[in-house]
């Protein structure tokens, strides 16, 4: 038996980037740095301003979520959903597997012109905690793709493997025989 959470994300084109951080307060915060993001300031491509840290969100009054969670992502995660898989990386009882995000970290800027062309671009850039620029897309802690023979059994192979992930990371967290939590 083993106690832990998976939150599938896959196919998730984004959302509020609030919601990312009500749902970290559930999870233990070291004061962590979660990225780095940086507000375009001229019009030439290396023109950025100053780094604005953003660190783990204090829990409030939240009893943080101790056991292993594991994030699935893949190639249809963009926006809120990468901006959340970058995050989850910055959490030890946290692992992200799947593909690689589809990216879209920047915060978009959008227009109209006159000819009833759309335009949306980015107006910030955001680094890894490392210094990584991902706007194309997070990498996984773990690389799992969704493998066609599994699929036509009706199995998931990525849940499985989250379930893997969960039961290992649960049990080298238990001390003795007694299932006694660290």
């Amino acid at each position: 038996q083993a106690i832990g959470a998976v939150i599938d994300i896959r196919q998730n084109s984004g959302g509020s980037i609030q919601n990312i951080f009500n749902i970290l307060k559930a999870f233990p915060n070291n004061g962590q740095l979660l990225y780095t993001t940086q507000i375009k300031s001229g019009k030439e491509h290396h023109e950025f301003g100053a780094p604005m840290p953003v660190y783990a969100p204090d829990n409030g009054n939240h009893t943080p979520y101790p056991y292993p969670v594991v994030v699935l992502t893949d190639r249809g995660c963009y926006s809120a959903s990468s901006f959340f898989a970058l995050c989850c990386q910055s959490y030890n009882n946290i692992t992200v597997i799947g593909d690689t995000t589809g990216g879209g970290l920047g915060l978009p800027n959008g227009g109209g012109l006159p000819n009833g062309w759309k335009y949306r671009i980015s107006v910030t850039r955001t680094l890894s905690p490392d210094g990584l620029n991902y706007e194309n897309g997070v990498p996984p802690d773990e690389v799992v793709l969704l493998a066609p023979e599994s699929e036509s059994q009706g199995i998931d192979n990525v849940i499985e493997r989250a379930c893997q992930i969960i039961f290992t990371k649960h049990n080298s967290n238990t001390i003795g025989t007694d299932n006694t939590e660290r």
